[in-house]
């Protein structure tokens, strides 16, 4: 039954594979490769959002969803893109942006956020959603495509999907990449050179990848152990074991047996390619085909056996708790103690895993194991020592582990760090080694970092009281907001990447930004970075009224602040001077939107004349968004629109026709609704009283005095008309008559429709 499933599966993979060709071919989608990339060298950073070469960085643009349109060539937002090193760093000062290449115009977006980019010999490995479609129609975006492409975006391979929350990593070993997968609770190998998809475990525990080195083909986890499997009534130990395998390996390192009979009818019961490292097996416990080199007549092993729980994999060891089994029916679970094991001392396959057991490097007693957690960062000095930073209320903690895993000493390392979360580590600097850490706000998440090489005295004043701003003070870099669920921010080559989740106008379009964390060719220290900062908040720091923008607003009202801020961002002045030609346009003053002073001060600064000369740092101006972050991306047409919109209808003063149909009228339209209304009341009135005087006429001898109807004066007798009464009495009739004969063609509403009319909006 499980051969026609694996058969099934292959053929629906191989169609796959062809349909996914074709239909590539047929979508007809043009896409121009970029140049080559002739950098030999690869950079250590790989597996993020960004990845990089000698010369180029090659980054995820920006953060879009899995059920996005991904059709090849139309994908923007989510694309793969570069961009030269070169460009970055000698960027004009006030440059917002630098030119990106499009690599590859396809979605890059998986839930496994631990794992993204991959370069190895000249391609670039990735995994992009599925754009095929089921029976109904139905793209099937919740699965993954795992490709790659040269590094000029020519040459896509397709190799195989999976589901979208898989977890992954690209790898390489002598040549060939593989792809190490985690499918059901299995681990798997795909090789990208003969497309063998290999089962490394079956039924594995804590699969856990190397934290700090993506690239690495190592996996290490636990194996649970029964034996009898070609009996009734399997037995399982309460104990477990440590194992390592590689992305290259095809078979098992040790040879399993069953009774062939019962496998005709069952499964295989335990498949496993890894190399034992430790085994939990007590001495009460029956050896088995699964426990390797255990010496019975040197044992030191517990009765009962211990339990093995993974927890990193960094600094070239692993880290591990492991628990003494007090009694069959019961273990130490999480009071059990955190050991470091270098991969180098378990490269060995004949290695003694029990021997070893007594020479494992304690790193955390039971008592501390609540402070070395998962969430904890690890790193090893140069001579060897044990640390390890976290954080406890408003604290970052560096504790140094004595030999015995107690902690010798522990040192608070940054203050009012509520909610923390520790990213990485930064040892790039000779002198100053960084933690970044981060933590969440309503825009998303900040990038701030401590230095945690201190001694104790570099760290005595750093609580609110004390005035000490040294280098050894946590520093915030500007107002950055990073998007959350997504990749960690990441600081390569002294350069910040990061999702910008600002929000503007209520849309956060999370595309890529970079900050330069350098100055003169050295990073810059926690000093140096709060100076930058406080550039920053001269502009926008609204504690107090301490920012520019808040007083201006304090002392002129929103409208020039908000101007201000427009150019701030923007580096341009278009659409400022086209909402005022809008508004003369339909008739109002040039000062309708700003009064002079305001056009005055805000010309100043586009000139960095008045006030903005405040604002520089050399000959550059730092009343500009480009002196602190740079753009470095491609926006989707629609969210270059909307960008735009916000700041012209939302930011800056725009003329909004009026509603109201008595209000903001021109004097043209004023005057057509008065001679309407005019014309209606004189129509009312006259005319009713034209037909009585002809019915009159009618009726009635002819007088000999001419008879004036003058209704509306209450100081004439009608009835008894002096006559000497002037001639000039009919001249208000006749005229009357002659407008009331137009009136049916004078509409209110038709005088009124020119200013009902919006204006249009210039793109």
């Amino acid at each position: 039954m499980r051969n026609i499933s694996k058969k099934v599966s292959c053929i629906l993979t191989a169609a796959l594979i062809s349909a996914g060709t074709l239909s590539l071919a047929a979508c007809g989608n043009s896409f121009t490769p970029v140049g080559e990339d002739k950098s030999a060298a690869v950079a250590s950073t790989q597996g993020g959002f960004v990845a990089s070469t000698a010369d180029y960085y090659y980054f995820i643009n920006g953060v879009e969803s899995h059920t996005s349109d991904n059709t090849y060539g139309n994908v923007v937002k989510g694309a793969l893109e570069r961009v030269k090193k070169t460009d970055l760093k000698n960027k004009t000062a006030n440059a917002k942006a630098v030119k990106s290449e499009t690599v590859v115009p396809s979605l890059m977006v998986a839930e496994d956020y631990t794992s993204g980019l991959y370069i190895y010999d000249g391609r670039i490995y990735f995994a992009t959603p599925n754009n095929r479609k089921d029976t109904s129609g139905q793209v099937q975006n919740e699965f993954i495509d795992f490709k790659s492409v040269k590094t000029d975006g020519t040459d896509l391979q397709y190799y195989f999907y999976k589901a979208n929350s898989t977890v992954y990593r690209f790898v390489e070993v002598e040549g060939t990449v593989y792809v190490l997968f985690v499918e059901d609770n299995n681990l798997k190998s795909y090789n990208t050179k003969t497309a063998t998809e290999t089962t490394l475990v079956k039924s594995g525990s804590n699969y856990t990848f190397n934290r700090n080195d993506k690239t690495d083909p190592n996996v290490y986890y636990t194996m649970s152990v029964s034996y009898q499997e070609d009996g009734s009534s399997a037995i399982s130990s309460k104990y477990n074991q440590l194992y390592r395998v590689s992305a290259d390996v095809t078979k098992a390192p040790y040879e399993y047996t069953w009774d062939e009979d019962w496998l005709k009818d069952h499964d295989e019961p335990y498949h496993n390619y890894g190399t034992l490292v430790l085994d939990g097996i007590g001495r009460t416990d029956t050896v088995t085909q699964y426990n390797h080199h255990v010496d019975q007549e040197n044992d030191n092993r517990p009765a009962f056996g211990y339990t093995y729980t993974m927890q990193t994999y960094e600094n070239g060891g692993v880290y591990f708790k492991r628990a003494k089994i007090d009694n069959p029916g019961s273990t130490t679970g999480a009071s059990g103690e955190l050991y470091y094991l270098p991969a180098e001392d378990a490269k060995d396959k004949n290695w003694d895993t029990v021997a070893g057991n007594g020479a494992l490097d304690v790193v955390a007693n039971s008592v501390n194991t609540s402070k070395a957690t998962d969430k904890a960062i690890y790193y090893l000095d140069e001579n060897s020592a044990h640390h390890y930073l976290y954080v406890s209320g408003q604290y970052i903690y560096r504790a140094d582990v004595a030999a015995d895993g107690s902690n010798l000493t522990e040192l608070e390392i940054a203050y009012d760090v509520s909610d923390a979360t520790l990213v990485a580590l930064d040892q790039s600097d000779a002198d100053y080694k960084y933690v970044y850490f981060t933590r969440s706000s309503s825009g998303g998440q900040s990038v701030e970092r401590a230095v945690y090489n201190g001694t104790e005295d570099n760290y005595t004043n750093l609580t609110p009281a004390g005035q000490d701003n040294s280098v050894f003070k946590a520093a915030k870099v500007l107002n950055v907001q990073h998007a959350s669920g997504w990749y960690n921010y990441e600081v390569i080559d002294n350069v910040l990447f990061y999702a910008n989740s600002e929000a503007f106008g209520g849309t956060t379009y999370s595309y890529v930004y970079t900050v330069d964390l350098e100055r003169n060719g050295k990073a810059m220290n926690n000093v140096e970075l709060e100076a930058f900062n406080e550039k920053y908040d001269e502009i926008f720091n609204d504690d107090a009224k301490e920012g520019y923008l808040a007083k201006v607003t304090e002392e002129s009202g929103s409208k020039l602040s908000s101007a201000l801020k427009y150019y701030f961002y923007t580096g341009k002045t278009a659409l400022f001077d086209e909402n005022i030609a809008e508004a003369v346009k339909e008739g109002k003053k040039n000062t309708y939107l700003y009064t002079e002073e305001e056009q005055k001060a805000f010309k100043e600064f586009a000139e960095g004349k008045g006030d903005a000369a405040n604002f520089k740092d050399g000959e550059v101006s730092y009343f500009d968004l480009g002196y602190f972050t740079t753009f470095i991306g491609e926006m989707s047409e629609a969210d270059a629109k909307s960008y735009r919109e916000y700041w012209k209808n939302s930011v800056l003063e725009i003329y909004v026709a009026p509603t109201d149909d008595n209000e903001g009228l021109a004097w043209w339209a004023w005057l057509l609704i008065g001679i309407a209304i005019a014309a209606v009341v004189a129509a009312a009135v006259t005319v009713p009283l034209a037909l009585k005087k002809k019915r009159k006429q009618q009726e009635a001898p002819k007088p000999e005095k001419m008879r004036v109807d003058t209704t509306d004066d209450k100081e004439v007798d009608v009835y008894h008309v002096n006559e000497e009464a002037p001639a000039q009495a009919e001249e208000p009739v006749e005229e009357a008559e002659e407008v009331s004969a137009e009136a049916p063609e004078t509409e209110p509403e038709n005088a009124e429709e020119p200013v009902q009319t919006e204006p249009e909006e210039k793109e």
